[in-house]
């Protein structure tokens, strides 16, 4: 779930590009594996980001490949020998403040939208619970404002540190404000745990060291970030949540007792999970021709669609509810029903169940990915 608004929302500063992302490609056993390569991740970035680039290439064990967005899905190409394979983001989990504490997202097309919005600065629109909300990156830190589109009140929205690995994980900016170079915060228990202590409870103050240096780190109520302070030089620079480096790594399973006091670990990792299992085929990121939404009206022949058991539409009744929209397609996937996913046993029938005629229902479907034929080059 999300907030439902508690400030008046304000204009949102034009940012080109995201702040950071995680990619899989998807291997001939139809599994997902991380691509960990700091180049090309730095390439399917440009990609993501605000801007005219449309496709990449790169080289990787003698072999060239372009990757392209084709109907909102990453399709890496192997030129040599036109082989094609699925790239796709890797969703993080993020929290959003209400009643002066943090909590985690469980929707996952929220999720999905939030996850987008961090690798391309794009705004994204979403449902959740059958209200209506848009996201808009306001800083390179992660800073994230949602407005909930029927009361126009927003609330801050932040990525979680936890990564896929199950870990905290933060960077800091070097310099001065309005640069753009983060930093990763040195692993160790003393550092990682106590600045997920500090972000996690939203207040407290605590001190570690690194090396040499002995480190205060203070909560941010109005950013919703923490500060770190090196006590010896009484120097300040912000931190911001890092959950992608935690990508493609083993747990550390650092300072676990310490970790125990951070607020919600449990279901924001499971909500990482969830939402990592609830979209197979991957997260839109610059294309509303990927995920997309529709509310439509149920009539006396109802929706005017059938569906698959993966949840894929089959039929359109020609003039139904569903073919008037006109930006419905056979294959297309239904991802979620009135902000509910279609995961698990959440069928599309089973969330429609006793919907009387005459009522709106939003849904949250995705486009068909291009047919592809993968190869066993990376």
């Amino acid at each position: 779930m999300g907030c439902s608004g508690s400030t008046a929302v304000a204009p949102a500063p034009a940012l080109m590009h995201g702040v950071s992302a995680a990619f899989e490609f998807q291997d001939v056993d139809g599994s997902w594996k991380p691509i960990t390569e700091p180049g090309l991740v730095l390439k399917l970035r440009t990609l993501c980001a605000k801007n005219d680039v449309h496709s990449v290439t790169y080289s990787y064990h003698q072999n060239q490949y372009r990757v392209q967005m084709q109907g909102g899905a990453l399709v890496q190409t192997n030129i040599t020998t036109g082989t094609k394979r699925n790239l796709r983001l890797v969703a993080f989990n993020f929290e959003y403040r209400e009643g002066g504490r943090w909590h985690p997202f469980t929707d996952a097309p929220a999720i999905q939208a939030l996850t987008s919005l961090l690798a391309s600065a794009m705004p994204h629109k979403y449902w959740i619970n059958g209200v209506p909300y848009e996201a808009t990156l306001l800083s390179n830190q992660g800073r994230i404002l949602q407005k909930n589109l029927s009361t126009d009140l927003g609330c801050l929205v932040r990525a979680s540190c936890i990564g896929p690995d199950g870990e905290p994980h933060f960077e800091y900016r070097d310099g001065d404000a309005g640069n753009d170079d983060w930093k990763r915060v040195p692993d160790g228990p003393p550092s990682q745990a106590m600045l997920a202590v500090v972000s996690g409870s939203g207040s407290g103050r605590m001190s570690y060291s690194v090396g040499q240096f002995q480190y205060e780190a203070t909560f941010d109520s109005e950013t919703g970030f923490v500060i770190q302070r090196n006590l010896q030089t009484n120097k300040e620079r912000p931190v911001r949540p890092a959950p992608w480096l935690g990508h493609g790594v083993a747990p550390k399973s650092i300072a676990q007792a310490a970790m125990s006091v951070v607020t919600n670990l449990t279901s924001t990792v499971s909500a990482w999970q969830s939402a990592a299992n609830a979209f197979p085929q991957g997260l839109d990121v610059t294309t509303p021709r990927g995920v997309y939404s529709i509310n439509v009206t149920k009539t006396s022949e109802g929706f005017g669609f059938a569906f698959s058991k993966s949840n894929e539409v089959t039929t359109l009744l020609p003039g139904g509810a569903f073919d008037q929209t006109g930006v419905v397609s056979l294959g297309d996937r239904i991802l979620s029903v009135n902000g509910k996913a279609c995961t698990g046993g959440n069928t599309p029938q089973t969330l429609l169940a006793g919907a009387p005629n005459g009522s709106a229902i939003s849904f949250t479907l995705q486009k068909k990915l291009p047919d592809t034929t993968l190869s066993t080059s990376v």
